[in-house]
């Protein structure tokens, strides 16, 4: 259960070499996300590029990312993970408690969480918009919150940090 996780360190460990090799826009998104570091560029060290990754993905810090995409989360909270900028038009129903979404759930439908809230969306729209293949959604019964932690979640936020599969 841990691909992403797996490339997120990955992804760090790059934005990190980025800003090593004088990458200004590396270097403003780090600082945007830690604002107490000095201007010198040699102060940042990947624990800086980790929680740079986890709030650029709606976590308070790299620590929760890593929890939740471990399974070892007691209380989740799921920042943006799956949620992209294109699923706007996509959006439904939106719930703050969870046995309410899951109530509102029926088969053709899709409940997934947004940061400490949860939305169901059709089943369909979540797949095309995300570019998801057919059929990997019912491998979690219509419900991601409840097949937390699952190998089917874990290649699901795979492929939303990502935008493919693992290789």
């Amino acid at each position: 259960m841990n691909k992403a996780l797996s490339e997120l360190k990955i992804k760090a460990k790059r934005l990190l070499k980025m800003i090593k090799a004088g990458d200004e826009h590396a270097n403003q998104r780090v600082k945007k996300t830690n604002p107490n570091l000095s201007k010198d560029t040699t102060e940042i060290k990947l624990n800086h590029c980790q929680h740079t990754i986890a709030r650029e993905l709606g976590f308070p810090d790299w620590y929760s990312l890593q929890s939740l995409l471990t399974g070892r989360s007691d209380k989740v909270g799921y920042g943006s993970l799956f949620y992209t900028r294109n699923q706007t038009a996509s959006l439904n129903k939106w719930f703050t408690n969870y046995d309410e979404a899951k109530e509102f759930l029926d088969s053709n439908q899709l409940l997934y969480p947004y940061k400490n809230q949860f939305v169901v969306v059709e089943k369909s729209t979540f797949e095309s918009v995300l570019g998801l293949p057919k059929g990997l959604i019912s491998k979690v019964e219509g419900n991601l919150v409840a097949s937390y932690p699952s190998k089917e979640w874990d290649e699901i936020a795979y492929f939303c940090v990502f935008g493919h599969f693992p290789i």
